[in-house]
């Protein structure tokens, strides 16, 4: 099987992670803005309607924050999820065969780690990262 591109498919994926990432990072701007308001608003006029009106407004706008969050995290892990059985078929053959192409050289130390872990947990430690395919020996 032969993949020519990683993420030929995935445009509608990455095109809402993308959105969805947009509005959480606007959305983190929620409690700066709401101390500065506080600040600027509330303690100056002693307003208890300002108050609640500031209040209410941070609260929604966290909800919404907590509500795309979740949203980006699931469709990263979907995005993984699919290239992941994508690629694990690829990168196991050229592990076996020992011929690798290039572009997939680089998931070559997380496989490695991946079968190190499910083969040998106790014995898997950040070694595999500094040198892939050593980190199950028996020393």
């Amino acid at each position: 099987m032969k993949t020519k591109r990683v993420f030929d498919g995935q445009r509608g994926v990455i095109t809402s992670i993308f959105v969805a990432s947009i509005f959480v990072n606007l959305l983190v701007l929620t409690a700066p803005l709401y101390m500065l308001q506080l600040f600027a608003r509330v303690m100056a006029s002693g307003s208890m309607p300002t108050l609640i009106a500031l209040t209410t407004g941070a609260a929604i706008a966290l909800v919404f924050f907590f509500l795309f969050d979740v949203i980006r995290q699931r469709l990263v892990a979907r995005l993984g999820s699919r290239l992941e059985a994508r690629l694990s078929p690829v990168v196991l053959q050229g592990m076996i065969s020992g011929n690798l192409p290039a572009p997939l050289r680089t998931a070559e130390p997380i496989a490695t780690f991946r079968i190190c872990a499910a083969l040998s947990p106790a014995r898997c430690s950040s070694r595999c990262w500094m040198r892939p395919g050593r980190c199950c020996s028996s020393r």
